[in-house]
């Protein structure tokens, strides 16, 4: 199940958990025969195409793992934790900037790199990046 937080919403933060709304993939049947898809593009005139239904949880419990990296393997969680340095300098202010030619050019390098990446760990033909976002840290949450 597909698990997006709602933008910019009110998490309640109680000791190592935040208690939040999140938004979930819908079953809808239309999926039985047509892949759920999202296409996201500043060439096409709407901006943005998809065929995703979802429905919004209340009361969703999320706790903050970090402190335990080692305990999340793939094989056991389906997600690992990665430290890895970027070799682009991902400086957020270029997404704030007029110029969108550079803020796609960080993009691009970064995502190249991160799927160079996830070739070597997984000895992968080929890797693809089908979805990315950019987020930023909102003091007021956590």
């Amino acid at each position: 199940m597909l698990k997006v937080p709602e933008s910019r919403q009110r998490m309640v933060m109680m000791s190592s958990e935040i208690i939040t709304r999140l938004s979930f993939l819908d079953r809808d049947p239309v999926y039985q025969h047509e892949k759920p898809y999202e296409i996201i593009s500043g060439i096409a005139p709407s901006g943005w195409q998809s065929n995703c239904k979802f429905s919004s949880v209340a009361n969703i419990a999320i706790k903050d793992c970090r402190k335990s990296r080692s305990s999340f393997t793939l094989d056991s969680c389906g997600f690992e934790y990665v430290d890895w340095p970027a070799s682009s300098d991902f400086d957020f202010n270029v997404f704030q900037s007029q110029n969108r030619f550079d803020a796609a050019g960080l993009v691009e390098r970064y995502l190249l790199e991160t799927m160079a990446l996830a070739q070597a760990r997984f000895c992968a033909e080929k890797v693809i990046c089908i979805d990315w976002r950019v987020r930023w840290h909102q003091s007021e949450c956590c």
